[in-house]
């Protein structure tokens, strides 16, 4: 099956997203130097997303530039996509300790994509929302093993993190998930790592 340029460049941006978690992991000693860079970034997005939702020439150029990334109904008054993940990261990284915060972003920058390509592809089995079976198993799978190198989890908790994540993804939340697949993963992994 052909994709979209639409669905392709969004998915890239999406993996292209697992650069937060690992700068997070490798690149800074602490949360709050990491929310310092984090939180300015969120902030300018936030402030450019706003801009263009009230100022015409803002929101003409805004679909002149990323029109091969956005949803229609991104195209209106509202956050995209991108702004819920800068979010849902800062949220993480505030909430969470560092590796379950690493964990949970990149369950979302890998699995997400992977669970949205294979399912186009390959997906046959329909469960929920029309989202697939095999589009779900991508998604458990790949984002198990792209945090298999993380060293402070232990596996059952992080398939638990990725259980969740997945769920998440499943269900149809009004709330974007790219808000909701980190915070609702993390807050399992913390409970599942107290139990353990």
């Amino acid at each position: 099956m052909t994709y979209s340029v639409n669905e392709w460049a969004r998915k890239s941006v999406h993996l292209a997203s697992s650069l937060i978690p690992l700068i997070y992991y490798f690149g800074f000693e602490d949360r709050w130097s990491a929310l310092a860079v984090l939180g300015s970034l969120t902030l300018i997005i936030l402030t450019a997303e706003s801009l263009r939702m009230v100022v015409p020439v803002c929101h003409r150029l805004y679909l002149q530039w990323f029109s091969a990334i956005i949803r229609p109904r991104e195209q209106a008054a509202r956050f995209t996509g991108a702004s819920f993940v800068f979010i849902g990261a800062s949220l993480t990284v505030i909430l969470f300790p560092k590796p379950i915060a690493v964990a949970a972003l990149l369950f979302l920058a890998i699995g997400d994509p992977a669970a949205c390509l294979v399912g186009r592809a390959w997906g046959r089995i329909r469960i929920i929302n029309a989202k697939t079976l095999e589009g779900s198993a991508a998604f458990l799978v790949s984002a198990i093993l792209v945090t298999s190198w993380i060293p402070d989890i232990p596996l059952p908790v992080k398939i638990g993190g990725a259980l969740a994540a997945c769920l998440v993804e499943l269900a149809a939340f009004r709330i974007d998930d790219n808000l909701t697949i980190p915070l609702v993963s993390a807050a399992v992994m913390v409970a599942l790592n107290g139990w353990m």
